[in-house]
């Protein structure tokens, strides 16, 4: 086979394989996760900013993000946040906010960040008709999201590094 046919052979397997994980991905039915809503703190509002990123029980809402996330996200996301599914790396919203030495200006970031994430997640993304991502306001509660936040503002599991 000469070196232009197996371009053009990697060129249509790659689209055939983007256009599959873009069905897979834009999946307009998202499913409740399972889990202990029992073990997150109850929370009182929704898109201020993430009520649980200096929780005493962060450990333990970690856990519960990762899950959550796992069952609810890694489709599209990769498993465990580690960047080999077709769509965003999710580590990567507001991560910059960290290096903001003033701390008032970093906790403004931050909430701008909690708001992009709060807002993408519970409406979905639709661009020129195509739904990029489903609304997951019927599936995840606030308290579910806001442990996905958590897990994600985490630093990434040993095994789930790229």
């Amino acid at each position: 086979m000469s070196m232009t046919a197996r371009r053009l052979l990697r060129g249509a397997c790659a689209l055939t394989m983007a256009a599959w994980a873009g069905f897979v991905c834009a999946t307009p039915s998202p499913m409740p996760p399972v889990f202990d809503a029992a073990l997150l703190p109850p929370v009182t509002a929704g898109m201020e900013g993430n009520p649980y990123r200096h929780h005493p029980d962060r450990a333990v809402i970690v856990q519960v993000g990762r899950s959550v996330y796992n069952q609810s996200c890694a489709v599209c996301h990769g498993a465990d946040a580690n960047r080999l599914g077709p769509a965003p790396a999710l580590r990567i919203v507001g991560r910059f906010c960290q290096r903001i030495a003033d701390v008032s200006l970093r906790s403004r970031c931050q909430g701008d960040a909690d708001h992009y994430f709060y807002k993408s997640v519970m409406e979905g993304k639709v661009k020129l008709g195509v739904t990029h991502m489903p609304a997951w306001r019927e599936a995840l509660t606030p308290e579910a999201l806001w442990a996905v936040r958590t897990f994600l503002e985490a630093p990434a599991p040993a095994d789930a590094r790229p």
